[in-house]
């Protein structure tokens, strides 16, 4: 992550990040939060970067041992025929490793709930083009 150096979390924020999708291809991607509604959800969208339209809402359930986290991914690839090929090759695998990773750590922060399973949709749109 590049951007921000600051503390807090609010609506408007922007995140810039650089990702390397492919070996030898680097490119930013650069969301914002464009919704919080304090303690039920917040959601961050793509305003530029590799997808054509990202749009993740992470849901906050209370539990009666603590809080589970719920997500929600919806996105699409550009380049049409050439984007749904690497949705079947690559895309969907790593999208699911990144939410791997984002799990580990957050257990590794929080901890984890007996008897509570990972809550992740991740939701290709169709879109012409």
């Amino acid at each position: 992550m590049l951007q921000p150096k600051e503390e807090g979390f609010y609506e408007g924020q922007v995140f810039v990040y650089q990702l390397s999708p492919l070996p030898g291809f680097t490119t930013r991607w650069v969301s914002e939060i464009s919704t919080i509604k304090p303690k039920e959800y917040f959601i961050d969208i793509q305003l530029a970067g590799p997808y054509k339209l990202w749009h993740h809402q992470h849901q906050i359930h209370p539990v009666d041992e603590g809080v589970e986290i719920r997500d929600l991914v919806h996105y699409a690839l550009p380049m049409g025929l050439l984007g749904k090929l690497a949705q079947s090759l690559f895309i969907k695998k790593q999208l699911l490793e990144t939410f791997r990773y984002r799990e580990d750590k957050l257990k590794g922060f929080f901890g984890s709930l007996a008897g509570h399973k990972s809550h992740l949709t991740i939701q290709p749109l169709k879109t012409n083009g």
